[in-house]
């Protein structure tokens, strides 16, 4: 893509962190130019709208070296034509830890003598079960079922990430379903959204401002690939990443109505029966999207899905399944 108005900034890396197992970490981050992209609770519309197409204009960096190091270990890797640094390294990380952890690795670009640190989620010993969410109208009302996707669009370019608003009750509902039962291990959460990775720190900013539980944020590539304009799309890919990368471990599904959700959660409850407990799917105001969810929902009465329409029933459903 073009720079955005001044040629020659510096080069930095974008952590966007991940996860991490027994064996392996889980990780992305990328190579660009600094656009100089900072969130501000004051920003008004039109610093919104400079950042949105600073965030989209971005000029990556193919062909850059990253060293990438963990407790004494480094390993290199180059970023690809579209600036990605794909991080699927094993590592050999002993952890008791019966809860969640955070670990750290470190990125540095040698050439540029620039350093950023990632942070990755790896579950705890004791913990049975995760949430993942998708964010698109599941935890925050982005239009993305509206006619040529023009409110997502005035939403992303014109409001902050602070003014933005999550659906009602969602962020409780969350904040509950990762406690879990009383004297249980927090679960983890994972969000999962076809929101392209420029979005990145816009996502990161609201689910932490509005009081979301903190967990790993994995989106999607713009470039052209051909999995992503696939009916179900890379976001099937990326959901099922994370759960052959646990397979002892059983999860929740959240999503909406607004796309093919309901699609992708059916088809890895069929293929992982005993890993995912239940579904949650939130409706949209859309009839004919509804309709088409409905009828799939009632052939599939085998799959423990639970179509909800706002926060307060999902926390009535999470208590009925034993879940909160």
């Amino acid at each position: 893509m073009m720079p955005f108005f001044q040629k020659n900034k510096p080069i930095i890396i974008r952590p966007y962190g991940g996860f991490a197992n027994d064996t392996h970490f889980f990780a992305k981050a990328r190579v660009l130019e600094d656009r100089k992209v900072e969130h501000l609770e004051s920003d008004g519309a039109l610093r919104t709208m400079m950042n949105f197409y600073k965030r989209m204009g971005s000029e990556e960096k193919a062909g850059i070296e990253v060293l990438i190091r963990w407790k004494g270990k480094e390993e290199k890797i180059v970023s690809d034509r579209e600036g990605y640094v794909n991080i699927r390294l094993p590592h050999q990380l002993e952890s008791n830890s019966e809860s969640n952890e955070w670990l750290e690795i470190e990125l540095e670009l040698k050439q540029e003598g620039y350093t950023a640190s990632s942070q990755i989620l790896r579950p705890g010993k004791a913990v049975g079960m995760a949430l993942i969410s998708d964010i698109d109208d599941t935890v925050i009302q982005t239009g993305v079922a509206s006619r040529m996707k023009w409110r997502m669009m005035v939403n992303s370019t014109f409001k902050n990430p602070f003014i933005r608003k999550p659906l009602q009750g969602v962020s409780e509902f969350y904040q509950a379903l990762h406690k879990g039962k009383p004297g249980s291990s927090d679960i983890p959460v994972f969000y999962v959204s076809n929101s392209p990775w420029n979005l990145f720190g816009y996502l990161e900013t609201f689910l932490r401002h509005h009081g979301f539980p903190q967990g790993p944020l994995i989106l999607r590539d713009i470039g052209v690939d051909p999995i992503e304009h696939t009916k179900l799309g890379g976001k099937y890919g990326r959901v099922k990443q994370i759960v052959t990368a646990f397979p002892n471990m059983k999860f929740i599904l959240s999503g909406d109505s607004a796309e093919v959700d309901t699609d992708i959660y059916l088809r890895l409850a069929k293929e992982h029966p005993d890993q995912i407990q239940s579904i949650f799917i939130r409706a949209v105001k859309n009839r004919n999207r509804m309709k088409r969810v409905q009828k799939l929902i009632e052939s599939h009465a085998d799959i423990n899905v639970r179509l909800i329409r706002h926060s307060a029933e999902g926390m009535a459903f999470a208590k009925e399944l034993d879940l909160i």
